[in-house]
């Protein structure tokens, strides 16, 4: 017998009465699957899909089975529409519906229910870290498909569940849509970018006549100055003295979701303050990720930077910014990068040395405003994307019990 529950924040009008409260192992059916032993390779050459938990979203895979591996495993079958639940792995407590008929190996969960498939999988992602904190302490262990079924939720008629359901699928429609936004915006200006530094587009004057050719430059004849950081202590306690590091420069910005600050008993030089247009160099980091170049543009009131980062001084900071960042850029550096996987640098005298071709500085300011602007439609849509995510988050706690 289903117990009482109460009733949601948010509702739509035509609705009333309690929600009742049920297992989710009383209101469908569930397996797991199995995966084919690796040692008989033909196994893995037939066109059936092997959906793993890290794809259980995906539109295509890159493994597929026989239908004898299938028949001498224990991986079962998942029809497209199929909730699929990732027990564990990377992916532990992500829910999807599944986007192709394929076979699922012992760490994807199948859910089926009568109930509004669509409703079940936002109440799982909805309650994802409280499940993952509950059965997974530390971060340690697999989720199972006996402690998805004990989950309690709370269920409402299936009208109202359809009514939800739908209403929630239009959001996730219109944050989908911006994602792509902000993607193609990406591609596009990847793809300008490159068409730019090649010099397959120009610009011209503003009187309409053509600029001069570009012409070879080593980094140190552009470069003005150039200056390390301070050597500071730090921590994730919050002082006024926000610290830029390796770790917070992306490929032409600033990135702050993992913010560090300065000691309050540190000595700090007025010299590493961070100002509007000062155009950062990552010296050191992994192999990968040495010789990030990053702009700053005003992130933070307030900010410093440490001596793993190298501030230049060029005639136009947004241009270099860009130049560096730019295909061939990106490449350049890397081939002056010495050192391991996980430990590398890149040495002033092997940076100063590198050689771009570059246009005259009024050519410089029109490519770096045309890419600023690009940047501020991106910038634009991430912004929409938060929102409409921030939207969605503030329904769920309102709509769900």
């Amino acid at each position: 017998m289903s117990e009482v529950a109460h009733t949601p924040q948010l509702r739509f009008p035509e609705f009333n009465g309690e929600w009742d409260t049920h297992s989710i192992g009383k209101i469908g059916t569930f397996f797991s699957g199995g995966t084919p032993t690796s040692s008989n390779k033909d196994y893995y050459s037939g066109t059936i899909p092997f959906i793993g938990s890290g794809k259980i979203s995906s539109e295509s895979v890159k493994q597929h089975i026989t239908q004898e591996a299938l028949d001498s495993s224990s991986a079962k079958i998942v029809n497209e529409g199929d909730l699929l639940y990732a027990l564990y792995g990377a992916t532990s407590g992500a829910v999807a519906l599944s986007k192709i008929n394929g076979a699922i190996n012992q760490a994807v969960l199948c859910i089926r229910t009568n109930e509004n498939k669509f409703f079940l999988k936002t109440w799982l992602e909805k309650n994802k870290e409280r499940i993952l904190e509950t059965y997974l302490q530390g971060g340690q262990g697999n989720l199972s498909a006996q402690i998805v079924k004990s989950l309690k939720l709370n269920l409402p008629t299936k009208p109202e569940q359809q009514k939800i359901a739908a209403f929630l699928a239009a959001v996730d429609s219109k944050i989908e849509q911006l994602s792509k936004k902000q993607a193609l915006l990406g591609e596009y200006k990847k793809g300008l970018m490159q068409q730019i530094f090649s010099q397959a587009i120009r610009f011209k004057a503003d009187d309409g006549s053509e600029f001069p050719d570009w012409e070879d430059n080593t980094i140190d004849k552009a470069l003005h100055s150039y200056k390390l950081g301070g050597n500071y202590s730090n921590s994730e306690a919050v002082t006024d003295y926000p610290l830029i590091k390796m770790g917070n420069l992306d490929r032409g910005n600033i990135k702050l979701n993992k913010l560090q600050y300065i000691n309050t008993e540190e000595n700090i030089d007025d010299s590493d303050k961070i100002n509007y247009g000062d155009l950062f160099f990552n010296t050191r980091n992994t192999l990968d990720l040495v010789g990030k170049v990053a702009i700053w543009r005003d992130e933070l009131p307030c900010a410093y930077y440490n001596s793993n980062l190298m501030k230049m001084e060029f005639s136009d900071n947004f241009f270099m910014n860009y130049r560096f960042n730019s295909f061939d850029g990106i490449k350049a550096l890397r081939r002056v990068a010495t050192g391991t996987t996980s430990v590398a640098a890149i040495y002033t005298k092997d940076l100063l040395k590198i050689k771009f071709s570059l246009p005259t500085l009024s050519e410089q300011q029109k490519i770096a405003n045309f890419l600023s602007s690009i940047d501020t439609k991106i910038e634009q849509a991430g912004k929409q994307l938060d929102e409409s995510k921030q939207f969605k988050k503030a329904l769920l706690q309102q709509m769900f019990v």
